[in-house]
């Protein structure tokens, strides 16, 4: 299990642990557990964390694969993609609706990647009266 993924794994497992506990002594130490994770992740750097926010989304989201949604998450676009491929992410989606969003998706190109298609992901947002997610088109990258 690479960097993100077990990062990722490590978060669930303290919320869940929180969603389980009946006790507010137990919640009060998944608290400090959760702040003792968080501090671990600033701690690999901004890039690490950063980045590890593009996923941690996604997946919070109900995606396979990081979304890149918002400008600011393309500061550096080839730090970015070396911390993705080092935390063993291999695609990743650009459903932004920026103005400059080809010009990003022009920079992937150029950093390496290849644009694969077009699929649908899980913005974060719900349909209205439902719980239902709603959907949004978005780019689909591999990392070469």
């Amino acid at each position: 299990m690479k960097g993100f993924e077990r990062d990722y794994a490590a978060f669930e497992e303290i919320n869940n642990s929180y969603d389980e506990s009946l006790s507010e002594e137990a919640k009060e130490q998944i608290r400090a557990d959760y702040k003792v994770w968080a501090d671990g992740i600033e701690a690999k750097g901004r890039e690490y964390a950063d980045t590890f926010r593009i996923y941690k989304d996604a997946r919070d989201n109900g995606n396979s694969r990081p979304n890149i949604s918002e400008p600011h998450q393309t500061r550096d676009i080839p730090t970015l993609l070396k911390t993705f491929q080092d935390n063993g992410v291999t695609e990743f989606t650009c459903s932004s609706t920026w103005s400059s969003t080809v010009e990003v998706c022009w920079e992937f190109i150029q950093n390496g990647c290849e644009l694969a298609g077009m699929v649908e992901v899980y913005s974060g947002l719900t349909k209205s009266f439902s719980d239902e997610k709603e959907m949004v088109p978005a780019y689909l990258f591999r990392i070469k």
